[in-house]
């Protein structure tokens, strides 16, 4: 199976490749640093390297791909849109969202609308900032991802990972502290 992974950040992005290739999963970023770039490729992910809000791109990397997980994390207020958009014309049928903060604004109306598969992971309280401030750790929110990638049925849910009842929803255990 092939998952997209757009804006991907560096301290989740060894963790959720490294997962991902483990069960076996056809791996590609869209990634706009060149660093970043020859790392993932390092780990096994097929890398297009471009812009993170490049409609065609988005689109070409998403041919044939079952799932795209899209990070949000200092991105511009509709940092969804172009991979809805992209998603919606590749035949993706899920989209997963990794925000520190999920409102309408961020996107998430036109995620509802799209009609796509889609589960929404809120990390906003779990930590102050994104994984490397603290909080919620680099393999638990791979995990995470993982797990609603592998959700059974055609999920639409907004899951806010510092409630455990995100993580039942997951099928997966909460962690030790939820922040």
């Amino acid at each position: 199976m092939a998952v997209l992974l757009v804006g991907l950040t560096e301290d989740v992005g060894a963790v959720l490749i490294k997962r991902l290739i483990d069960e076996d999963d056809e791996v590609r970023v869209v990634e706009s640093d060149d660093g970043l770039a020859v790392e993932w490729e390092t780990l096994g992910a097929h890398v297009a390297l471009g812009e993170l809000d490049d409609e065609d791109l988005l689109e070409r990397a998403g041919q044939y791909a079952r799932t795209m997980v899209v990070f949000t994390e200092g991105r511009a207020e509709h940092a969804l849109d172009p991979a809805v958009a992209a998603a919606r014309r590749a035949r993706i049928e899920r989209v997963v969202v990794v925000a520190a903060g999920l409102s309408d604004e961020t996107g998430l109306a036109l995620l509802r609308a799209s009609g796509l598969q889609y589960v929404a992971l809120d990390v906003a309280r779990t930590r102050k900032g994104f994984i490397r401030r603290s909080g919620l750790e680099a393999d638990r929110l791979a995990e995470a991802i993982d797990a609603a990638d592998d959700l059974a049925g055609e999920p639409r849910l907004e899951l806010d990972l510092a409630d455990a009842g995100a993580w039942s929803a997951l099928r997966l255990e909460p962690p030790a502290t939820p922040r």
